[in-house]
């Protein structure tokens, strides 16, 4: 009876130490989540936006330095990762009107209204003439 009552106990012993380990692991989990929420939702759309413009700009320049930064408000697409580069803003958070803000100089975009999101092919000539004058070399 002493044995069996030994073991009962090492197993009790046992599963509140595992019980106490995975608690403590959710309570991590959750206070990670919380920090990450920052409330940006990066949709398919702006994905599909950014390779759109991937692909615009596929035969200029290695598309490794086309990066995608998604904010509150606008989804961003930069050049080289920096911020003084971006190339377009994607603003596809509005319900009524999605629109693409086209890097005219420097703090100041244009935008145009966009239905669907082939449409930003339409911008094609303009995507490539910003990268061409935010890089130099091209």
């Amino acid at each position: 009876m002493a044995f069996s009552e030994i073991i009962t106990d090492l197993a009790q012993d046992k599963i509140n130490s595992l019980r106490t380990k995975l608690t403590v692991e959710l309570k991590d989990e959750e206070e990670q989540e919380n920090l990450d929420d920052d409330g940006i939702i990066t949709t398919e759309e702006e994905f599909e936006g950014f390779f759109i413009v991937k692909s615009i700009l596929a035969e200029m320049i290695s598309l490794h330095r086309i990066v995608a930064r998604d904010t509150k408000s606008y989804f961003g697409i930069l050049l080289d990762d920096n911020n003084r580069k971006w190339i377009c803003r994607l603003h596809f958070n509005s319900k009524n009107k999605k629109y693409i803000g086209l890097h005219v100089e420097d703090k100041k975009e244009q935008r145009h209204p966009i239905d669907k999101i082939e449409d930003i092919y339409k911008h094609k000539e303009a995507i490539r003439s910003i990268v061409i004058r935010l890089d130099k070399n091209l």
